[in-house]
């Protein structure tokens, strides 16, 4: 029997979204039972780091009955503390019993071959991560469509052996609070060995808000967090001379959140909370078929409203 254990870290968001997210995944289990013709025991795991619970234990026990019947188990924990997602998702792999962990937004909504795709390929047992395809937008990168085999999966939804994610000691929850602590894990799995793929096959819907032009709407912790775990990512992996001018960018830029960016990247330089150089960086950072920090860095911010420019000195008469 085949032990799946969904989990997500929950920061207000809306019920009726995490139900539907919910109901998507028990279907998935029903049929990846008939078709795979094998017994799965699925669990779904809520981590909630909101400042307040946003459900009850009642409210829990009614969506257990009403939504999702027997095809999977729902746990909820109320972590009272904002745990960002790495902190978030490690605590809830900690005590899971699964085989299989699939790390997830909590408002992806899984299509109903989901499990039916990802779980063959860890037949393979050199396998170790396996992501999703996104729609309606997916993070700017390649993958070998003979062998699926891809430089990094993403953390809006993949599936990750148990032991695989043990022997990373998952996320590094120290040093990404939010985005690319996917990056970070997928980087250290493929130096340990682990293959990473990526099937198109098994699509998922993860929402993105868009602006009036079609771009990413982008909320500000996106502008201050994705620079900021840009820069720690470089730093982590070598990349020194790419990280000073990045660095330098940012501190020179005319948006406020790209130097707050900068500013917080260097207050851990100052007090010695930055990660320890990573080794064998070589064999995953220099040679990728993407730039995926500054991929993401680029989306991020995208017209950023005015707003958030630093006024430029008028000139003295």
């Amino acid at each position: 029997m085949a032990a799946i254990q969904f989990q997500t870290v929950l920061y207000h968001n809306q019920p009726e979204s995490l139900i539907r997210s919910a109901s998507s995944i028990a279907n998935a289990a029903r049929i990846a039972q008939q078709t795979l013709h094998q017994p799965m025991d699925v669990t779904l795991s809520w981590g909630d780091a909101s400042p307040e619970p946003i459900f009850t234990d009642e409210t829990i026990r009614n969506i257990q009955e009403t939504e999702l019947g027997n095809q999977i188990r729902l746990k909820y924990r109320f972590f009272n503390q904002n745990t960002g997602t790495s902190l978030g998702h490690n605590m809830q792999a900690k005590d899971a019993t699964a085989d299989y962990l699939i790390l997830m937004n909590p408002d992806v909504v899984v299509s109903t071959n989901f499990l039916q795709c990802l779980l063959p390929h860890f037949d393979d047992p050199a396998v170790g991560m396996v992501e999703a395809r996104q729609m309606p937008v997916e993070h700017p990168k390649s993958y070998d469509q003979k062998t699926l085999e891809v430089d990094w999966t993403s953390g809006a939804c993949s599936m990750i052996r148990t032991e695989c994610f043990r022997q990373l000691d998952g996320y590094d929850a120290e040093s990404f609070f939010l985005y690319n602590d996917d990056v970070d894990l997928s980087w250290r799995a493929r130096i340990a060995g682990w293959k990473l793929l990526y099937d198109p096959r098994a699509t998922v819907y993860h929402a993105k808000g868009m602006n009036k032009v079609g771009a990413l709407d982008v909320t500000m912790a996106d502008r201050i967090y994705t620079p900021e775990s840009v820069l720690i990512l470089m730093y982590k992996y070598g990349r020194n001379q790419e990280l000073e001018d990045t660095l330098n960018m940012l501190k020179n830029s005319e948006y406020i959140t790209d130097r707050e960016a900068a500013e917080r990247f260097e207050e851990r330089m100052r007090t010695g909370r930055l990660p320890k150089p990573v080794e064998h960086a070589e064999l995953v950072s220099s040679n990728t078929r993407e730039d995926s920090g500054t991929a993401r860095y680029r989306i991020s911010v995208e017209e950023p409203p005015e707003k958030l420019r630093i006024p430029k000195e008028k000139p003295s008469v």
